[in-house]
C-alpha cells in the first residue's frame, strides 16, 4: 500500500471513528444531529479511497494475495507464530521488504 493510500485509509478511519463516537455517546440528544453533514464526510472519504484504490495497477493485488496465500498455506495453525505471520502479511500490504 502507497504512502498516499495509508494517508487515506488513515483519514477515512478517523472521521468513522469520529462518526462513531458522535452516534454512540452517552446521554447525548442526537435527534436533532445534522445527520447530512456527517453523510457528506463520510461520502467525501469514501471517494478518496476508492480514487487511492483505482490507482493501483491490478497486478499488484494479485502478487499481494497471492503472498498473503502462500502464508496461510504454509501456516501450522495448531503450533504456527500467528503474530509473525500476521507481521509478515502486515509487511506484505504495506510493501516493507522482507
Amino acid at each position: 500500500m502507497s504512502a498516499e493510500l495509508a494517508a487515506r485509509v488513515t483519514a477515512a478511519a478517523a472521521v468513522l471513528g469520529d462518526y462513531v463516537r458522535e452516534v454512540n455517546s452517552q446521554g447525548r440528544d442526537i435527534t436533532g444531529y445534522d445527520w447530512a453533514v456527517w453523510a457528506g464526510r463520510l461520502a467525501a472519504e469514501v471517494r478518496s479511497l476508492i480514487d487511492g484504490i483505482a490507482d493501483i495497477p491490478a497486478g499488484d493485488f494479485s502478487v499481494m494475495v497471492a503472498e498473503i496465500q502462500a502464508i496461510f498455506q504454509a501456516f501450522v495453525w495448531e503450533t504456527g507464530d500467528r503474530q509473525a505471520a500476521l507481521q509478515r502479511i502486515e509487511a506484505i500490504v504495506f510493501e516493507e521488504p522482507a
